[in-house]
């Protein structure tokens, strides 16, 4: 069993330095993406945590279109509900130039997150892996 390095902690001044910096790698690293392999998969979290994140990131030219984006996890609500999670994420990241990014969503017809797994799980395994 090889041994992992102890990960690199990292402080900041504050919320707004660590979206700084965190959407400053992200887009290094869908960029080496896109060079390497003419595409590139970005899962996001929804909740508010991500939104200074999504932000910066909406803002950024660095070929969206070539860009797959999918849900980490999502409330088993209707998208147009205010506790939706892609819902969110098409309001706060899905816009300027991150609007050219395609979407993939967890939220099935189903009545139940149960009974919408198995679509859910299609939807994601889908998109394309690093």
């Amino acid at each position: 069993m090889s041994r992992q390095p102890n990960p690199t902690l990292h402080r900041f001044e504050d919320p707004e330095r660590l979206a700084d910096a965190l959407s400053e790698r992200l887009v290094r690293r869908l960029r080496a993406a896109i060079a390497a392999r003419g595409t590139a998969s970005l899962i996001v979290s929804g909740g508010k945590t991500p939104l200074p994140l999504f932000e910066r990131l909406a803002v950024t030219d660095l070929g969206w279109s070539q860009v797959k984006i999918g849900l980490a996890d999502e409330r088993w609500v209707a998208v147009e509900d205010p506790g939706s999670n892609e819902r969110f994420v098409r309001q706060h990241l899905l816009h300027g130039h991150a609007s050219a990014a395609a979407f993939t969503g967890l939220k099935t017809e189903d009545a139940t997150a149960a009974r919408g797994a198995a679509g859910a799980w299609r939807a994601i395994a889908r998109l394309p892996r690093p």
